[in-house]
């Protein structure tokens, strides 16, 4: 997968966390999996390019999958903003609300490893 610049990173980036969220809601693995593939190449170039700051705003987007998908990334750059925002939607009484409180707790645990 070609990914020219940033812009195109970070569009991959939300859509795909934005598609892994969907899938996530309707149980369908394979489109979950290509989802998380699409999420680890637009990271990797992000860091390749150092360019993951991009990440920081997506805190607070409107999406979940966006905002959970850079929140858990982010716990290794800026714990504190990623922890809050963790903290917000482990209150979600969903499956993104179980996924950010696993998150959190492998993190505090100290087994959360880097995504890429």
């Amino acid at each position: 997968m070609r990914i020219p610049d940033e812009k195109a990173a970070l569009a991959l980036f939300c859509l795909a966390a934005n598609a892994h969220a969907e899938a996530a809601e309707t149980g369908n693995y394979r489109a979950s999996k290509k989802a998380h593939q699409q999420l680890i190449a637009a990271l990797r170039w992000l860091e390749d390019n150092q360019a993951t700051h991009l990440l920081g705003p997506l805190l607070t987007a409107a999406e979940i999958g966006a905002r959970l998908w850079a929140a858990s990334y982010l716990l290794h750059q800026r714990y504190a903003l990623a922890e809050e925002t963790l903290n917000t939607l482990a209150t979600r009484p969903d499956i993104h609300g179980f996924g950010a409180a696993m998150t959190l707790r492998e993190w505090r645990a100290g087994r959360l490893k880097p995504l890429t």
